[in-house]
């Protein structure tokens, strides 16, 4: 199976330990913005086909959901506010996807949920897209080498001429394969430490919140009073 055929798909689990405000001004007219609250809670991880980047084309988004708290949506004619701002979508739902690198994605698999003051993320990736997750990396390892062998030879435009931009170019080439064979080197940590069964035990333990997670408390009926229990000494 190849990480193309996952696209779409669920493949894994965010457990959100802190509220956030996500920030949205990537609207038609510059001064518009709305604000959406997410509260703690866990969330779908899907394979997300990015197709407007160039290295990383396939990659994990978390669905998180939640609620528009604020907004600022005024009329303007000619760059000119000519309107007060209605507030009219505050209380409105709104999905939200976010990437998830790689890296971070297989450094917080079956690690120690967060605790206490830790508010971090965890997250669990279902095994089913190890294989293809570790074959996408490879093929980006390589294409990024590629890369790299094209800008140590000067052969992006100014490069050729200026051997400050030579240099750059180098730099930035070997940026590139840096970072892929990091995200490939925590894939291939996380998954081989799987395989031993202390760590898979404990891996086990670790992401149970998400394979095992704790029944939602049944409803109660109405009108149905609780009877106060006694403290145990």
């Amino acid at each position: 199976m190849k990480l193309e055929d996952l696209i779409g798909k669920t493949v894994g689990k965010y457990k959100l330990n802190e509220a956030f405000v996500n920030h949205n001004a990537n609207f038609e007219t510059a001064s518009w913005w709305e604000d959406t609250r997410v509260e703690p809670g866990i969330y779908d991880i899907v394979v997300q086909k990015n197709p407007y980047d160039y290295r990383n084309p396939i990659g994990l988004a978390v669905k998180f959901h939640g609620k528009i708290v604020d907004d600022y949506f005024p009329s303007s004619f000619a760059g000119n506010i000519i309107s007060a701002p209605l507030n009219h979508r505050i209380g409105e739902d709104r999905n939200i996807s976010k990437k998830v690198n790689w890296e971070a994605a297989f450094q917080r698999y079956g690690a120690s949920p967060a605790s206490g003051d830790d508010k971090s993320p965890d997250i669990y990736l279902d095994p089913v897209v190890w294989d293809a997750a570790l074959e996408y990396l490879k093929a980006r390892v390589e294409k990024d080498l590629d890369s790299f062998d094209f800008f140590r030879k000067g052969k992006t435009g100014a490069a050729e001429k200026d051997e400050m931009e030579a240099v750059r170019s180098l730099k930035h080439g070997a940026s590139w394969v840096a970072e892929s064979t990091k995200n490939l080197e925590v894939a291939l940590y996380a998954i081989e430490l799987d395989k031993k069964p202390s760590f898979a035990t404990l891996h086990k333990q670790n992401t149970a919140w998400a394979t095992n997670p704790e029944p939602a408390p049944a409803p109660k009926a109405k009108n149905q009073k609780t009877t106060p229990t006694e403290p145990s000494l």
